[in-house]
């Protein structure tokens, strides 16, 4: 029985071959007849790329227009061999006029019906240049939102990351990659959902880098290193701020990638940098925000890895501006911790070379660290920020208060009196570690890591207390991404299992191994 079916149903097969149909359903019998796959009936049949018309003026046309109409036409060509990281680069340059991947708007005098088909490379460049571009503009947002408030003890409105670095990197492309590679590492190791996302992340955060250290290279062998068989000196036109801001978040970027010792040479950088404007005398007095806080990110980062130098040739390249770029930071335990440092080692070499040391009197290193202790709550009062974070944040300051007492004993207070002296701290210490870390809120877990290191420097041979510290180490690691922070976890537990551990201090242990352990940082 044949059903009733609109003459505009007749079988594509049919139609394609210009036969008439006899529109039999489920499939026609002219197809059957000459076996023949029907594909049936449908309602609707879409036809692509068959002209506006088929028959008229118009006929063949694919768009409604004469070909007498003078219009233009975007014509747009794309280098096949550039890598996305390279139409990235160009287009974040911006500079992408009259490049092989520029785009060019130019006027056609032939109608528009005439314009050649792009070919199907030039399209993919095409996409992967805007996809670049996307990519790009999300690291950024990545970075601003989620990163800088890593590397600052309190994220506050007035972060100087935003307000003074921020707008330097629209004229500088090599801090825009090293922001852009820093956030594709926060986000390999703290937002990947699978292994093959974090290595995509990887290979993103490698090839900015490697792109923003070449531009880095560069601008420090043409403008800063003085020519070594000429006499003549370098003059720099002006403080590199943005070398020197490179520099810096290359360092820190390598926080976030677990074994990387990058940050090393990245560190070196900085100091090359500061150094050839100390060589021009260009630091007779600092001139700009940026200035003073790039230089003092320079001096936090040699004072937290100077804890485990003792390298007597190794002074950090910003000691002669310490108490400047120190001065108005809110954050004084930084400053106690470099003092007690310098000290201990300036009184190993005396002892070294026989000479007298004098008994530290400890009380005024308490009264220091209380007052450091009492300056910053008075500070935190006016930090806006809600109850509950606040109670947290002064729980923070007061295991940094803990902990800095507790270092400066293991430093300087002769062995007799260091065990009656921290056996109060180290309690108060771990109580409140414990508050932080377990606690609702955990955006300061990044400031932990001084803390738990010194109280892990007081575990030798309680074995629950080493597993309780390294749990929560590798917590902390986890919820900040920051593994740069493991070398000191490895030193720890190289230290409890060593049996010299029972009869010196970490200190000494350190500086006697300090060939086959190495150095490492507290960030």
């Amino acid at each position: 029985m044949r059903a009733h079916i609109d003459a505009n149903s007749d079988c594509p097969r049919c139609i394609n071959r210009r036969v008439k149909c006899d529109r039999s359903i489920p499939t026609c019998a002219k197809c059957a007849s000459r076996d023949l796959q029907c594909p049936g009936f449908k309602p609707l049949y879409l036809k692509w790329n068959q002209g506006i018309a088929s028959r008229g003026k118009f006929m063949g046309k694919t768009t409604p227009i004469l070909g007498s109409a003078k219009t233009r036409r975007r014509q747009i060509s794309v280098d096949k061999h550039s890598s996305p990281r390279q139409v990235m680069t160009r287009l974040v340059d911006g500079q992408a006029a009259g490049e092989s991947s520029a785009v060019v708007v130019e006027t056609a005098t032939e109608p528009r019906d005439a314009i050649p088909t792009m070919p199907a490379s030039k399209d993919l460049g095409i996409t992967e240049r805007y996809s670049s571009a996307l990519v790009f503009n999300y690291l950024h947002r990545h970075f601003f939102l989620e990163v800088v408030p890593r590397f600052r003890w309190i994220d506050l409105p007035e972060n100087p990351w935003r307000n003074t670095i921020q707008p330097i990197a629209p004229y500088s492309l090599c801090l825009r990659l090293a922001m852009a590679s820093h956030a594709a590492a926060h986000l390999s190791v703290a937002c990947a959902r699978s292994a093959d996302e974090r290595a995509r992340f990887r290979f993103i955060y490698q090839r900015l880098r490697d792109s923003s250290l070449r531009i880095v290279n560069e601008r420090i062998r043409s403008d800063f290193l003085c020519d070594q068989n000429s006499s003549r000196r370098c003059r720099l036109p002006r403080f590199p701020t943005d070398i020197l801001a490179s520099t810096v978040l290359l360092c820190y970027a390598d926080a976030f990638i677990p074994g990387s010792t990058d940050w090393r040479l990245h560190l070196r950088a900085c100091q090359t940098v500061i150094r050839s404007q100390v060589v021009q005398g260009k630091y007779n007095g600092l001139r700009s925000p940026s200035e003073t806080f790039l230089l003092k990110e320079v001096a936090d980062i040699e004072i937290l890895n100077g804890i485990s130098v003792f390298d007597e040739k190794a002074s950090p390249i910003t000691a002669f501006l310490f108490e400047h770029i120190h001065s108005e930071s809110p954050w004084t335990f930084t400053k106690l911790l470099s003092e007690i440092t310098i000290m201990e080692r300036s009184r190993y070499t005396s002892l070294r070379y026989r000479q007298h040391i004098p008994e530290v009197r400890m009380q005024l290193w308490h009264q220091r660290a209380e007052g450091a202790y009492y300056g910053l709550l008075a500070a935190l009062a006016s930090f806006p920020m809600h109850q509950q974070a606040r109670g947290c944040l002064e729980t923070v300051i007061l295991s940094h208060y803990y902990a800095i007492i507790i270092y400066s004993y293991q430093a300087l207070a002769p062995p007799d009196k260091l065990d009656d002296a921290l056996e109060s701290c180290l309690g108060q210490l771990q109580q409140c570690v414990h508050s932080i870390i377990y606690g609702s809120e955990q955006q300061f877990s990044h400031d932990l890591f001084i803390p738990l290191f010194i109280l892990g420097t007081e575990c030798r041979g309680d074995r629950n207390k080493q597993l309780m510290v390294e749990d929560l180490f590798l917590k902390v690691l986890i919820i900040t991404g920051m593994w740069w922070n493991h070398t000191a976890l490895q030193f720890l537990r190289i230290f409890w299992s060593s049996l010299e551990s029972d009869d010196i201090g970490w200190i000494q242990f350190a500086r006697d191994n300090e060939a086959q352990v190495g150095n490492f940082i507290l960030f």
